[in-house]
């Protein structure tokens, strides 16, 4: 488990990152890829409106929504051995306290 720096938290390989967080993030439950991508790996809308804060490893990793109807939700991209994307936490503070 790593977290994510935030000069890397809007980096991708296409260079779309930084343009990508100011357009809303679409999904408001639990989502399975399919759903999202339209059939195509390379869709650039399924990672609208957040900012990567921890890598789990094997396409794991969990965002902060920074745009769009799930703002200031945590969520989860769990790709074992399904990818699906689901909230995981209600808020950012929420998150970053951990288990009570």
């Amino acid at each position: 488990m790593q977290l994510i720096p935030l000069s890397q938290a809007l980096h991708d390989d296409d260079g779309w990152g930084d343009k990508r967080v100011s357009l809303p993030f679409p999904l408001t439950r639990k989502t399975h890829i399919d759903e999202i991508i339209d059939g195509s790996v390379e869709d650039r809308y399924h990672c609208c409106g957040v900012l990567r804060l921890q890598d789990y490893g094997c396409g794991s990793f969990v965002l902060l929504v920074v745009s769009g109807p799930s703002y200031g939700q945590v969520w989860s991209v769990e790709n074992s051995p399904e990818i699906y994307w689901e909230p995981h936490h209600p808020s950012f503070l929420h998150w970053l306290r951990g288990p009570e």
